[in-house]
C-alpha cells in the first residue's frame, strides 16, 4: 500500500497537467513504506536508507543539505556538487540513498550505494543504480518522464529512524518514493519534447564501474612557462534554439556551440574570438530534401526520411556537426571540429597551432592532465585519444558496464552513447547520427 503525500493527491496533479511550469514540490509523490527516510522538499527530494532508530550525523547532513539546496532555490547541479562533496569529506560509510531535484528542464539526479531509481518513458525504461559503483552516480534525466521510481534496499532488522520524522518538515519514514508526472514540464522547460509515431525500445542501463582504474596520484605540474597566452573557452548556447526549423532549413551551416544545461552560465576565460576552424569537406549523400548524411546512413539525420530506396550519388559537401560533447555538469560542446580537453588544454600544441579547440574542464583535485584527451573528427567519425595523461583515460561504450582503458596516443573510433572518464570528470558523446 502507499500513502500519497502529494498536496491534494491525484485532484491536485490533475489541475497541474494543463499549468505550466510547476515546480517538484507541486507533483503528487507516493511514499513506499519502510524503515528508511523519505524527504519532501520544495524543490528536492530524497531517500535513504537507515540502519537503527537513532540518525547517524552522516544522515543528518544529507537531509541538511537537501533542505538547504531545496531553500536556496533548488538548482539539481548544485545539490550533485553538495553531496559529491560531503561524501568525498566523511571517512564513515554512507548509507545508501537517492536525491533529486530540478536542473533547468531536466532532473539531477544523485543515486549511491544500493539504492536504484527507474526512469519510465513512452514504453521504454531505464535504471540508474549505485550497487556497482564505487562512489555515485550522478545523471541528468530528460523531463518529462511517464514514471520515476526511487528506491533504496533496506535492513529487515532496522527499525524507524523516528528522531528525524517530521512531517510538517516533510521527512517521514519510507523506503522509496513514485513519481508521475502526466507530462508536466520541470521549471523554465527550455528542453521541447517532439513526439512521432516511431516506438521507444527499452533503454540501457547507464554503465557503472565493474574494474577499478588504478589509483589516482597527484599530477606533477611540468616546467612549461606560463606566458603563452591566454586560453581560448567558449560559451555554450541553447541547444534548442527559438526557432528548431532553421536547423532544417541550412543543415550545412556551421553549427554554434551548445546551450548548457545550467543556468549559470559559463564563464569566458577571455574576450578573444573563437578558434576559426576550417570546414571540412566529406563524401557524403543527399536526401531528396537536400540534407547532407554519411553515405552509409539508412535514414536523413536531420529529416528522418529513408535513404535506401534512393539513389545513393556520392558527392563532396560540408560535414556536418556530428554531435555533442555532453559534460557531467550539463554543459555541452558542438562536434563541428577538433577539442583537446584538459586542465590546461591551451597548452596544446593542436591548439597553439588552431588545429583544435581547447575544452578546459576544472579539476580541484589534480587528477587530469594539462591536455589530457583530443577528441578528432575523420570523415564521419568521431575518435579519442589519450594525450599521454598521467591518469588514463576510460571509456564505456553505450550498453557496457566495463571502463576500458585507451591505450595513450592510440586513436579509437566511439559511438554514439559512450561515455568517457578522466580523471574524477566524466563526459558522454551524443548524436542523431547513426547509420
Amino acid at each position: 500500500m502507499t500513502v500519497d503525500s502529494g498536496p491534494g493527491g491525484a485532484a491536485s496533479q490533475s489541475r497541474l497537467a494543463g499549468r505550466a511550469n510547476p515546480t517538484l514540490g507541486e507533483i503528487a509523490v507516493r511514499v513506499y513504506p519502510g524503515t528508511g527516510l523519505v524527504a519532501r522538499f520544495e524543490s528536492v527530494l530524497l531517500v535513504v536508507a537507515a540502519d537503527g532508530p537513532e540518525p547517524t550525523e552522516l544522515l543528518t547532513e544529507l537531509v541538511d543539505v537537501c533542505r538547504s539546496v531545496s531553500t536556496s532555490g533548488g538548482d539539481g547541479r548544485r545539490l550533485v556538487r553538495r553531496l559529491a562533496g560531503l561524501l568525498a569529506q566523511t571517512e564513515a560509510d554512507p548509507p545508501a540513498f537517492c536525491a533529486l531535484a530540478p536542473a533547468g528542464g531536466d532532473m539531477a539526479v544523485f543515486v549511491h550505494g544500493d539504492a536504484e531509481l527507474l526512469v519510465r518513458l513512452r514504453g521504454g525504461e531505464q535504471r540508474i543504480s549505485g550497487r556497482e559503483s564505487a562512489a555515485w552516480v550522478d545523471r541528468l534525466v530528460s523531463w518529462p518522464v511517464d514514471q520515476l521510481t526511487a528506491t533504496v534496499a533496506e535492513n529487515a532488522a532496522a527499525a524507524v529512524c523516528a528522531t528525524l520524522c517530521d512531517l510538517r518538515a516533510g521527512v517521514v519514514p519510507g523506503a522509496g518514493f513514485s513519481l508521475e508526472p502526466s507530462g508536466l514540464t520541470m521549471e523554465t522547460g527550455i528542453r521541447e519534447i517532439v513526439e512521432d509515431d516511431r516506438p521507444l525500445g527499452p533503454l540501457m542501463d547507464p554503465p557503472t564501474r565493474a574494474t577499478e582504474p588504478p589509483p589516482l596520484q597527484p599530477l606533477v605540474v611540468d616546467s612549461e612557462p606560463d606566458d603563452e597566452g591566454e586560453p581560448v573557452q567558449f560559451e555554450s548556447v541553447l541547444l534548442i534554439g527559438d526557432s528548431p526549423e532553421s536547423s532544417l532549413d541550412s543543415p550545412l551551416e556551421s553549427a554554434e556551440p551548445v546551450a548548457s544545461l545550467s543556468s549559470e552560465p559559463m564563464p569566458l576565460a577571455t574576450d578573444e574570438p573563437p578558434v576559426d576552424m576550417q570546414a571540412a569537406m566529406v563524401d557524403g549523400v543527399a536526401c531528396k530534401r537536400g540534407h547532407f548524411n554519411d553515405p552509409h546512413a539508412l535514414f536523413c539525420s536531420v529529416c528522418g526520411i529513408s535513404l535506401v530506396q534512393q539513389t545513393r550519388e556520392v558527392v563532396a559537401g560540408v560535414r556536418p556537426p556530428l554531435g555533442v560533447i555532453v559534460l557531467d555538469d550539463g554543459a555541452a560542446y558542438v562536434l563541428d571540429g577538433d577539442y583537446v580537453i584538459g586542465r590546461e588544454p591551451e597548452r596544446d600544441a593542436d591548439v597553439r597551432d588552431g588545429q583544435a579547440r581547447p575544452l578546459l574542464l576544472e579539476d580541484s583535485e589534480g587528477t587530469i592532465s594539462r591536455a589530457h584527451v583530443a577528441v578528432q573528427l575523420r570523415g564521419w567519425d568521431v575518435e579519442i585519444s589519450d594525450r599521454g595523461s598521467a591518469n588514463g583515460t576510460y571509456i564505456a561504450p553505450p550498453g557496457e558496464s566495463v571502463w576500458t582503458p585507451l591505450t595513450p596516443f592510440q586513436t579509437t573510433v566511439i559511438r554514439p552513447g559512450t561515455r568517457v572518464q578522466l580523471g574524477r570528470r566524466t563526459f558522454v558523446y551524443d548524436s542523431h547520427h547513426q547509420a
